[in-house]
């Protein structure tokens, strides 16, 4: 009664599981583990990481015991045979460590479910480990059990092998592969295994081709699985070239990474088998180069925000060839939208093509970037998270988010960097908050913020531009600025909006500098405001009324009479409009030059001429005539000379078109029976 007490305290959410899985399996014969043993199913869980015995990442005074228990109270609940622990099961493997997981696993985990359990780099102190853990655990590093007709196997780095051995627990095969020299915290060697492995994985398939070989070492094949390209192991191959590619049953588990399997890449079936990502029970670590838990990502970590503290662990069923593997997160009590099904007989789903079926994440139209704590260095930053268009097909998420910070005095790149979402805490939050350091005091920024889904596509960005927080000293070199400038500038040559503006910030902000301690707000605002006002100081324009004199002279001209009007166009292309006072002598050059150009005009010679008619027809008995001379002109164009009398029908008469005469006989209203010139 009194452990039953300890575990509602510390870990309530038990009942709440229970109640999540038995509706899964509602109706079925996983209520009980003694009602699978004759069963053609399996329900196991799998675990990894849990680092028995260390100190540190929130592991309690007990070194992750207390969180264990839980856990493995909760596997009871959910009425598993099995539970496979995938190595780093302790902190270092020696007596004490193995003690205590041992009493974990005989107080807290039903006795009907058989535990497998792997040895990982964290096992290995001393060469007598592996004893350590046989003798503790009752099992050997590597062995082979079966469970209902499903084979499970499970392998553990070292160096030699000394044979197969019986496990005396469960009667099962195993292969001692004890180490005959110390190895260290980093031994990930499994060549000396990999014959035995693959002769036990051949056993399980002629045995039946079409059940699952579930097989468990604990460093992962390198390019396999999420962040495995950075944490991994050596002797077994890797994603590229590995025996295992042969066997498409085999599901394999492994841990080391401690990375979460909230993302859709936790599981890898690209190289024609299966590769499960195994959670850790102690702290999340994640790929090289993104902020995580660096407080003011003014650096990079492996580890998640808040110390990356992490629980979670997988639940697989198995029926026949068909594999469902759920994940659960013990902090928030809930199960992870990650859920991934297979049959071992098919086409295996879980590649890269489903990067084809990648969403271009979106930010919402009304997201927005707000800024709070504003300090001369760095501020904290919370924005709206982004999203998919659409349900996911492929259990794709937003994975990070990329930052750019660009100074907006200079308008150069600051820095930029990349920040995962926290997809690994669960409940998904609705909006992030991220503290950016390394900025100089009373300095604007412009700040960028794209998302990123878990197949690379990334969103349109938003911005936003924000101050940091301004000291007395920098708005005191503002002002002090401000009026050097201002002495050496003549009022007159600017608008007067702009100039009172800037005198009366400036007037501003000395009154605030003026004061002992003036706050915060009010030396961001005057600050900003001086340095607007500083930028939207206006020159006058220039006087450009004889400009338009000359050029409206020039317009006036017919250029058609002249053989080199081309110089007065040259004259007005020269023109620069839109100079400001100080550059007035410039804008009273212009139209001298225009002038001369008028001035030095040369007419064409005229070289022949044509006389033309045509009567207008008016009302009653009056008609217009239009009469016309056109001009042979030497540069080649016509002039026309154009002249309109009042005439009565049938007029006849000579009429004066500048320096012509010209007969005009009409017919009617609206004939013409005779044109030409006369003397």
């Amino acid at each position: 009664m009194k452990k039953h007490t300890i575990i509602r305290k510390v870990f309530s959410f038990v009942i709440v599981a229970s109640m999540m899985i038995s509706s899964v399996y509602a109706g079925s014969a996983l209520d009980a583990a003694e009602d699978l043993q004759t069963s053609d199913k399996v329900l196991f869980g799998v675990i990894s990481d849990m680092h028995i015995g260390a100190t540190g990442h929130g592991a309690g005074t007990n070194g992750q015991a207390e969180g264990l228990n839980s856990v493995l109270q909760w596997y009871g609940e959910q009425g598993v045979q099995a539970l496979a622990m995938v190595g780093d099961i302790s902190a270092n493997g020696n007596q004490a460590n193995m003690n205590q997981l041992k009493a974990c696993i005989d107080n807290y985990l039903d006795p009907d479910i058989m535990v497998l359990a792997s040895m990982g780099n964290h096992e290995y102190d001393t060469a007598s480990n592996s004893d350590i853990f046989s003798n503790t655990l009752g099992m050997e590093p590597n062995a082979h059990y079966v469970i209902n007709g499903y084979h499970f196997i499970t392998l553990s780095p070292g160096s030699s092998s000394s044979g197969v051995v019986a496990n005396p627990r469960n009667g099962a095969i195993a292969a001692r592969g004890r180490n005959a020299t110390l190895l260290g915290l980093g031994n990930d060697a499994y060549s000396h295994i990999q014959a035995w492995a693959e002769s036990r994985i051949q056993y399980a398939i002629a045995e039946d081709p079409n059940k699952p070989v579930f097989v468990f070492f604990h460093h992962p094949l390198r390019y396999s699985f999420y962040v495995s390209d950075e944490w991994y192991g050596s002797g077994l191959g890797n994603g590229n070239s590995t025996f295992l590619s042969k066997y498409p049953q085999v599901v394999s588990f492994s841990g080391h990474i401690h990375s979460p399997n909230n993302e859709p890449r936790s599981i890898w079936q690209d190289g024609g088998f299966t590769a499960v990502n195994t959670v850790t029970t102690y702290y999340f670590e994640l790929e090289r180069g993104l902020v995580g838990n660096n407080r003011n990502a003014t650096g990079t970590s492996t580890m998640a925000k808040g110390d990356g503290i992490a629980m979670q662990g997988l639940v697989v069923e198995v029926e026949d060839s068909v594999v469902t593997i759920k994940n659960y997160d013990f902090l928030s009590e809930e199960w992870i939208d990650q859920t991934w099904t297979f049959d071992v007989t098919k086409e295996l789903p879980y590649t890269n093509k489903r990067a084809e079926k990648a969403q271009k994440p979106i930010f919402s139209d009304d997201a927005v970037i707000s800024v709070s704590n504003k300090q001369a260095t760095e501020v904290t930053v919370t924005f709206d998270v982004a999203s998919l268009p659409e349900a996911s097909e492929v259990g794709e998420i937003i994975h990070h988010y990329s930052y750019t910070i660009r100074n907006m005095d200079t308008g150069v790149l600051l820095r930029s960097f990349r920040q995962w979402s926290d997809f690994m805490f669960l409940p998904v939050r609705e909006t992030y908050t991220q503290i950016i350091g390394g900025l100089a005091a009373a300095t604007e920024y412009e700040l960028s913020i794209s998302a990123v889904g878990s197949f690379g596509l990334s969103s349109d960005p938003i911005s936003m531009v924000f101050i940091t927080a301004v000291t007395k000293d920098a708005l005191g070199n503002l002002i002090r600025q401000v009026e050097s400038r201002i002495e050496g500038l003549v009022q007159q040559n600017y608008t007067t909006e702009s100039w009172d503006g800037l005198t009366g910030s400036l007037a501003v902000a000395k009154d605030v500098h003026s004061q002992d301690t003036p706050g915060q707000a009010a030396m961001d605002s005057v600050f900003v405001e001086l340095k607007a006002a500083v930028n939207a100081l206006t020159l006058r324009g220039a006087d450009y009324s004889a400009v338009e004199d000359a050029i409206a002279a020039a317009e006036a001209l017919n250029r058609n009479l002249y053989v080199n009007f081309n110089d007065v166009d040259d004259a007005i292309a020269v023109v620069e409009f839109g100079l400001d006072i100080t550059r007035q002598e410039t804008v009273d050059s212009f139209a001298p030059a225009i002038w001369a150009a008028i001035a030095d005009l040369i007419l064409a010679d005229v070289e022949g001429a044509t006389p033309s008619a045509e009567v207008i027809k008016m009302a009653g008995n009056k008609n217009d005539l239009k009469v016309t001379v056109t001009e042979m002109l030497s540069n080649g164009k016509e002039n026309p000379i154009i002249k309109t009398f009042t005439i009565n029908n049938n007029a006849i008469g000579v009429y004066e078109i500048g320096v012509y005469k010209v007969y005009v006989d009409t017919k009617g209203n609206t004939q013409i029976r005779a044109c030409y010139f006369v003397d």
